[in-house]
């Protein structure tokens, strides 16, 4: 850097907190259809439950609880459980949902990608732009 020059801005991750600070190994490998969304989990559950709750259905490679941004130490009450096989997935689908977790009934779906679940959005973002102005 040279005298009196700005350092580059640091852009902000706009993505959810995951358990444990982010700075944890790299996210594994997955395979089509293995990723399990899980929803209605305790507040204080965290991602050594959720994958200890489901490794009775296959081998559980990666568990996240995903954290409140502005609460640290908070979750926000779902997560994602990444199988092995998309087969191990489909068992923790089909028997895992409804099950109770810390006096908690389950939700169990198939994750969907980022880019899918954002193009169920429409309009701009934050909430500008709904309807109509007023007559005062």
């Amino acid at each position: 850097e040279k005298r009196g020059e700005t350092p580059p801005r640091r852009e902000r991750s706009r993505s959810p907190v995951r358990e444990g600070g982010g700075e944890e190994s790299k996210p594994a490998p997955e395979v089509d259809g293995a990723r399990l969304y899980v929803g209605n989990l305790s507040f204080s559950a965290n991602s050594d439950d959720i994958k200890e709750h489901f490794s009775k259905f296959g081998t559980v490679v990666e568990a996240v609880v995903i954290m409140d941004r502005n609460e640290p130490g908070r979750s926000r009450g779902f997560g994602f459980v990444v199988f092995k096989s998309k087969e191990e997935a489909d068992e923790a689908l089909a028997k895992g949902d409804g099950t109770e977790l810390m006096g908690r009934a389950l939700r169990v779906s198939s994750a969907k990608s980022r880019e899918e679940s954002r193009g169920l959005r429409s309009g701009p973002p934050g909430g500008y732009g709904r309807g109509a102005p007023r007559d005062r």
